[in-house]
């Protein structure tokens, strides 16, 4: 697939995320681990007695590029464009919140070499159809299929919001100091022709036009620094934010050096959004106890008033080391989130997380903790709630395949 479908699978994706918060069809070009974090955030707005519609429209003049990495047999791609997001929150049919800003969307694509769609047949009731049609599982008899091999697919996404919309930034500047400027030199015109009298008449239509120019003009250059004070104070607001966000400049260097030996072909951009789909997970579960990907033991209440968790595209890496047969990891994610307690607020904070994995761990990037392998019988299930295979009942330890999380703290 080359760099320029994937960029129509994120179009596509970003679509169908669209699309998912109107009619609630989950995307299809999402893989198990997003969908699962798609079904847990909605619950729980269902649960607050909440609903959103959000929308990530185009921009003129976009930016979007990818970055590609391999993993033998598979290829991961991060592609990225600018978006203007809408969401609109809303309680008993009321809005509560509106949030209208540009947003760089970030999307991890994992496809596999020599993939190709196919014609299958449904066992159970012979519909025959496109395999990559089958993610939602069979539109007849909703026989449900292991997606796992439906390639590519979003296995993870982020936004990381912008400071001004820039498409026609330039253009609605110049309209603001048009409109302001003429309306302004329309009225001091007007009041000058009705308000002064003067001889000879020729005069009188000098200083109205005088007048009317110079005031139109001054109200336009106050209405231009105006405008450009606040984006400069947007500037240093976003500038402030973003100065805790310098500490994961080297995260990727760091966390690439330190898996090396264990792992050649390690990814940190997997890894990260891994990490945020985990703490998604653990923040908006109400069975946190259960989760398999948890192993903590602290008080995390506070996430129950969690309505939205937005990532800000930073993750420090604090601290590596490995310990006989195990690799830890120390993590700060940046985020924004939304908690609702009558009404929304939007508050940034810190998270601080503690991971670990096996170093006998096979890493596979297309590993799923919903559809797990048992070691002892061979068969599938969805480990995120089952610590024990439930064909044969032979216990299941999460960390031999992927990363769990030990330990999450609110900085």
């Amino acid at each position: 697939m080359s760099t320029q479908r994937y960029a129509g699978f994120l179009d596509r994706f970003l679509g169908e995320l669209s699309a998912w918060n109107q009619t609630g069809r989950e995307p299809e070009t999402a893989d198990l681990d997003v969908r699962y974090d798609m079904d847990l955030r909605e619950k729980r707005l269902k649960k607050l007695g909440l609903s959103v519609k959000e929308e990530y429209l185009p921009v003129k003049d976009e930016i979007r590029g990818a970055l590609s990495r391999n993993h033998e047999p598979y290829r991961t791609t991060i592609q990225y464009k600018e978006t203007s997001h809408t969401a609109s929150y809303q309680k008993d049919g009321k809005e509560i919140y509106r949030s209208k800003k540009p947003e760089n969307v970030y999307v991890s694509v994992l496809d596999r070499d020599g993939n190709k769609d196919y014609p299958y047949v449904c066992p159970n009731c012979g519909n025959r159809t496109m395999a990559s049609k089958l993610r939602d599982g069979c539109p007849y008899c909703g026989t449900r299929f292991e997606t796992s091999r439906f390639y590519p697919k979003v296995n993870g996404y982020y936004t990381v919001p912008g400071i001004v919309e820039r498409a026609g930034l330039m253009d609605r500047i110049k309209r603001m100091c048009l409109i302001s400027g003429g309306a302004a030199g329309i009225l001091a015109a007007g009041a000058t022709w009705f308000g002064w009298e003067m001889e000879p008449f020729v005069c009188k239509i000098l200083a109205t036009l005088f007048t009317g120019a110079m005031i139109g003009g001054i109200i336009a250059f106050i209405v231009y620094m105006a405008y450009s004070l606040t984006l400069v104070g947007k500037v240093f607001y976003e500038g402030g934010r973003a100065v805790p966000l310098l500490s994961s400049m080297n995260s990727a260097k760091k966390m690439r050096k330190f898996m090396e030996p264990y792992d050649p072909e390690f990814s940190y951009e997997l890894f990260e959004g891994k990490v945020i789909s985990r703490l998604r997970a653990i923040a908006f579960s109400d069975k946190r106890d259960d989760l398999t990907i948890y192993a903590g033991n602290e008080d995390l209440s506070y996430f129950d008033n969690l309505a939205d968790m937005r990532y800000r595209g930073a993750l420090a890496i604090r601290e590596c080391r490995a310990e006989k047969d195990r690799l830890f990891i120390s993590v700060r994610a940046y985020m924004t989130d939304l908690y609702y307690n009558k009404k929304i607020r939007a508050r940034d904070e810190v998270l601080y997380a503690d991971l670990e994995i096996g170093k006998d761990a096979a890493m596979d990037p297309a590993f799923s903790v919903h559809a797990v392998t048992c070691p002892s019988c061979g068969a599938s299930f969805d480990a995120m709630h089952e610590k024990t295979c439930p064909h044969c009942g032979n216990e299941y330890r999460l960390i031999h395949e992927d990363w769990i999380v030990t330990s999450v703290r609110r900085g």
